[in-house]
């Protein structure tokens, strides 16, 4: 009877190589598969957000834009602004054209705020600290741009910040973001936030002067007032400020790209 040959060593390492080999190639295209799927779950998702802010303005608030204003000061007058928190009302009457709110956070942020008590399953909640103060706004996962105080924001304190228009009602021009996702950075708050890089959202500790600088395929969904959601490499996306402090825009700085 023949006797049965086994592998040598060094056959079974060649088999080994081959096998590393097919692994490092597959890897990197799987996950980018994986992040062009999220961003197009993303992409739906603002689209049916910036579609809910549309039936809201027109059935419950004659054509005005839900209003994404935060704080007022002591004379009940606006105190200050960010992009990523909405007011209760609003929400509220965004969510009744909306199966499920956790649509208002782009997929790669839906955790980022875990860290809080108030935080269940994704959905954009109100914080523990607005509740401690009596504010009433949501926060969720996505910059949004429409109804805030100021019609056009203030010159912030970097120079390479570029003014933006806020959309206050639908008449106003369809081609002006409405939702975008969240590219931000913070001297202040010594951050730097990305929804979707080349291996999904990245939190910095450390405020990097280019989001695009360590990772070119930086980018985001752009949503407009027109219903429209196109994708943006950071390359084509300019820098805005996103902390509006009415008044005083010194004290502390938080920018936006889209």
């Amino acid at each position: 009877m023949a006797k049965k040959r086994a592998f040598t060593l060094i056959e079974l390492l060649v088999v080994v190589s081959i096998i590393a080999l097919l692994v490092s190639i597959l890897l990197p295209a799987l996950g980018k598969a994986r992040q062009s799927a999220k961003k197009a779950v993303c992409a739906s998702q603002l689209h049916q957000t910036t579609q809910a802010c549309t039936a809201y303005a027109i059935a419950l608030n004659n054509d005005k834009l839900p209003q994404g204003t935060m704080g007022t000061s002591s004379s009940n007058t606006p105190g200050w602004s960010q992009t990523n928190y909405i007011m209760d009302i609003a929400f509220n009457g965004i969510a009744k054209y909306l199966e499920d709110t956790r649509v208002m956070s782009c997929i790669n942020t839906e955790k980022w705020y875990a860290y809080d008590s108030e935080y269940i399953d994704g959905r954009p909640f109100i914080p523990s600290w607005c509740l401690a103060v009596n504010w009433p706004a949501y926060i969720f996962g996505y910059n949004y741009l429409g109804g805030h105080f100021a019609k056009q924001w203030p010159d912030p304190v970097d120079p390479e910040a570029v003014k933006w228009d806020s959309p206050s009602k639908l008449s106003d021009p369809g081609y002006l973001p409405l939702m975008v996702d969240i590219i931000s950075q913070s001297t202040y708050y010594t951050k730097t936030s990305i929804a979707h890089g080349s291996r999904g959202d990245f939190i910095s500790t450390n405020y990097i002067d280019s989001p695009g600088e360590q990772d070119i395929q930086v980018g985001g969904n752009v949503g407009l007032l027109d219903g429209s959601v196109h994708w943006k490499n950071i390359s084509e996306m300019e820098k805005h400020n996103i902390l509006n402090q009415f008044g005083d825009i010194t004290s502390r700085d938080l920018f936006g790209w889209w």
